[in-house]
């Protein structure tokens, strides 16, 4: 399956998808939620990182899943991608630095271009595990699904963070809508193979996710 890893081609999607990053990109002090808030998904984040030695997350806020990724493999380097839009994302870097020196990256800017970027830069890198929870507007969704393939291989695990399998979910918690529709529609056009792990799509209320490699 040839994919466009640069370019999503929708008209309406991307008038939505522009909005909400010009939305994300405004500077906010205020810390949005994360896996911090989740204890249930603290343990699915330690268990798929174990013995990872790349990993790639788009979303890294406080840092909160970076610090657990490098705290459950000790031999394993972190790369994020974030846009940039909250002041407090410095003083959570410089603390990942001072406990892992020299095992963290961060990239700020937008995913959508950043991906490419860092693919065309490291030709040929693979990562072992990839945690995809960044915009979560549909458009912003599909891209960074789609970029990530080429950082990835059939052994790579990816997470897609903030996924149900309850659809009256997506009205109350809308931020569900966008990942869930990539992710079912991945599915339907077998782009591929769902990895079952108990209890992932429902770690708390609003809250999900969905694990899988990519179908090459």
């Amino acid at each position: 399956m040839n994919l466009n890893f640069n370019i999503y081609d929708s008209d309406n999607e991307s008038a939505g998808y522009a909005a909400a990053i010009e939305e994300q990109a405004r500077p906010t002090t205020s810390e949005e939620g994360g896996v911090h808030e989740i204890p249930e998904q603290q343990m699915f984040y330690k268990m798929l990182a174990q013995d990872c030695n790349r990993i790639l997350e788009i979303g890294f806020n406080t840092g909160s899943s970076a610090k657990i990724f490098l705290e459950s493999s000790p031999h394993a380097k972190v790369v994020s991608f974030d846009l940039g839009n909250h002041d407090y994302i410095d003083s959570y870097k410089k603390e990942i630095d001072k406990e892992h020196p020299g095992r963290h990256t961060l990239i700020v800017g937008d995913s959508a271009r950043t991906i490419s970027d860092y693919r065309d830069a490291n030709p040929g890198e693979i990562f072992d595990l990839i945690l995809i929870d960044g915009a979560h507007d549909y458009g912003a969704v599909k891209i960074d699904f789609l970029n990530c393939k080429s950082l990835a291989d059939e052994k790579t695990v990816v997470i897609l963070d903030d996924v149900t399998i309850f659809p009256a979910l997506t009205e109350s918690f809308r931020y569900l809508a966008g990942p869930t529709r990539v992710w079912t529609e991945a599915l339907i056009a077998k782009e591929i193979i769902h990895l079952p792990l108990a209890g992932e799509q429902y770690v708390s209320l609003g809250r999900g996710m969905a694990c899988f490699h990519y179908k090459f």
